[in-house]
């Protein structure tokens, strides 16, 4: 059985980073999609991302504070995450 991770076991963690893996369990969408969006055209996502070779990170603390909504998507990120989301 697949382990689905929450913002709680976020919030529980003590690391720097998560995965795009992780960060997609608790949007509920494909973590797949959100490496490439990085990848791609990281100014997308509303939330901090760092791409270091093939390999995609997420700040932990950045990515709680969207999840909060202390981070702000501007109205063309809203609309780029709508229209990939309904692509995959």
């Amino acid at each position: 059985m697949k382990i689905r991770y929450t913002l709680k076991d976020l919030r529980d963690m003590d690391q720097d980073t998560i995965t795009p893996q992780i960060a997609g369990d608790v949007l509920g969408c494909c973590g797949a999609t959100l490496g490439l969006m990085a990848h791609q055209d990281p100014d997308s996502l509303p939330f901090p991302v760092l791409c270091i070779g093939n390999r995609t990170v997420i700040p932990r603390e950045g990515f709680i504070a969207f999840m909060e909504g202390k981070l702000k998507l501007d109205a063309g990120q809203f609309e780029l995450l709508r229209l990939r989301g309904a692509e995959g």
